[in-house]
C-alpha cells in the first residue's frame, strides 16, 4: 500500500471479511517497515493510507461489530436543508434581485464580522505588548480610535441592512409553503427506495423537475396563488416523471405516500393512527368473546380491542362494534364498503374522515383497501383522480427531457 486513498463503492449491508484487517487496523512491525495481511499475502502499510467506503442506500443498518471499526458519515440530505435550498432556488426564480441582495448582505456580513475579529485581535496584541502606563501609549490610543470609528460604521450598516433583510424575508416568507412542500415530497422518493431497491433518485434531477415545473406553472401577480400554482404543477410532474420509473404494482403506493405528505403537512394525520394502519395490530388472544365469531375472524377481533385501547380517536369503538354488531356485519357483507352512499355505515363514521374509516375496512374488509385508498387521493382536494390515473409511457417526452 503506497499511501493513496482507496474507495469502495456502492457496499451493501454486508462487507466482505477480506477487509477485516483493515478494519481492524490488525498493522504489525517487521524492522522498519510496517505490514498487514491482506488475503493470502502480506502487504506494506503507509501511515497515509486510507480506506472509504460508500453506500447509496438512504439508511443502511449495520451491525455494532461494524459501527466500531470505523468512522460512519450520513451526507443524506436533512428536510430542513433541502427546504431552505428549494427555497432560494424558487425565490432565485421568482424575485432575482432579492435573491442577489441576500446574498450580498450575507457576504457584507461576514466581512463585518472578519473586520471586528481583526480589530479585537489588534487591540488585544497592542495591550499585551504595551508599556505600564497605557495612557501614555499614543499607538494604542490611535488604534482604539480607529477602532471606534470602524464599529460606528459597521453599526450604520447593520441598520440599514435590517431594513432591506425585512423586505427580503418577506418575500421568502410567501414562498416557504413551496418549499416545504417540495422538501416533503423528495423524503417519498426516498421512502420508496425501501420498497426496491431499483427506485433510486437523485437529488440533481428532483431539482431538474422543480426548476421545469417553476416555468412552466401558472404566473400570476398575487404570491399565494403563486405558490399553490406552483405546487399543483410540481405535484404533477413529479407523479408523472416517477411513474415512469415504477412497477405497475407500485403506483398508487406512490401516490398514496404524497397524500400522506399532504394530509401530515396540515396536521391531518396522526402518526400513531398511520403506523397502526401499515404495521397491523399485534394482539392474540381476545380479551373479551368475539361477539361476531359467525362472521368475523378472531385476529380481526383482537385488532379492535387493540384498536380500542391504543388509539384515542377509536376510544370504545370495541363497545360501539359489540352493540351495533348487525351494522357492521351489513358493512362486511356489502359489495362495495368503501363507498359510504352503497353501504349503510353508523352516522358517526360517515362523518368522519375517509381515513379513520379506512383503518376499519383494513380490518372488516382487506380486500377493499385499494379501493378504499384511492378514494382517499381522489378526496383529497390538492391531488384528485389523476393521481390515481398513471400517464401512458411517452417515448418521445421522455427522451425530450432525458437532453
Amino acid at each position: 500500500m503506497l499511501g493513496t486513498p482507496v474507495i469502495l463503492e456502492d457496499c451493501l449491508e454486508t462487507i466482505d471479511p477480506m477487509y477485516e484487517p483493515i478494519l481492524e487496523k490488525q498493522i504489525e512491525g517487521q524492522g522498519t517497515k510496517l505490514t498487514i495481511k491482506l488475503g493470502d499475502g502480506v502487504k506494506e502499510y503507509s501511515p497515509d493510507f486510507r480506506f472509504y467506503l460508500t453506500t447509496k442506500l438512504s439508511s443502511p443498518h449495520y451491525p455494532p461489530e461494524v459501527c466500531v471499526k470505523v468512522a460512519m458519515l450520513n451526507f443524506m440530505v436533512t428536510e430542513e436543508g433541502l427546504e431552505d435550498q428549494m427555497l432560494s432556488v424558487v425565490v432565485k426564480n421568482e424575485d432575482p434581485k432579492k435573491y442577489e441582495q441576500r446574498n450580498q448582505f450575507i457576504t457584507q456580513e461576514a466581512e463585518n464580522n472578519r473586520i471586528k475579529k481583526e480589530l479585537e485581535d489588534k487591540i488585544l496584541n497592542q495591550i499585551a505588548g504595551a508599556s505600564s502606563n497605557l495612557l501614555e501609549d499614543d499607538d494604542l490610543i490611535n488604534t482604539l480610535d480607529e477602532s471606534k470609528a470602524k464599529y460606528e460604521q459597521i453599526e450604520r450598516s447593520l441598520k440599514d441592512m435590517e431594513n432591506n433583510i425585512k423586505n427580503i424575508n418577506a418575500v421568502r416568507d410567501h414562498f416557504k409553503p413551496v418549499a416545504k412542500r417540495v422538501a416533503r415530497y423528495f423524503f417519498c422518493l426516498s421512502d420508496m427506495g425501501h420498497i426496491d431497491p431499483m427506485y433510486q433518485y437523485s437529488l440533481k434531477w428532483y431539482s431538474m423537475i422543480f426548476q421545469r415545473s417553476l416555468e412552466q406553472s401558472e404566473k400570476s401577480d398575487n404570491k399565494q396563488t403563486r405558490s399553490l400554482n406552483i405546487i399543483e404543477e410540481f405535484t404533477l410532474q413529479l407523479y408523472n416523471n416517477v411513474c415512469q420509473s415504477l412497477f405497475e404494482k407500485d403506483k398508487l403506493l406512490f401516490s398514496y405516500l404524497i397524500c400522506l405528505k399532504v394530509m401530515d403537512e396540515r396536521d391531518e394525520l396522526d402518526q400513531i393512527e398511520n403506523r397502526f394502519m401499515l404495521t397491523g395490530g399485534i394482539q392474540v388472544e381476545p380479551k373479551e368473546p368475539n361477539p361476531a365469531s359467525h362472521w368475523l375472524v378472531d385476529k380481526a377481533w383482537c385488532t379492535i380491542e387493540e384498536m380500542s385501547d391504543k388509539i384515542p380517536h377509536f376510544k370504545g369503538f370495541d363497545k360501539e362494534f359489540r352493540d351495533e354488531v348487525k351494522v357492521w356485519e351489513k358493512i362486511y357483507n356489502s359489495p362495495q364498503p368503501h363507498n359510504v352512499e352503497e353501504s349503510e355505515w353508523p352516522e358517526k363514521w360517515v362523518e368522519d374522515t375517509m381515513f379513520h374509516r379506512i383503518m376499519i375496512l383494513k380490518i372488516l374488509r382487506p380486500d377493499k383497501i385499494v379501493p378504499a385508498i384511492q378514494g382517499l387521493i381522489s378526496e383529497e382536494k390538492e391531488l384528485g383522480t389523476k393521481f390515481i390515473q398513471p400517464p401512458p409511457f411517452d417515448l418521445k417526452r421522455n427522451y425530450e427531457e432525458a437532453k
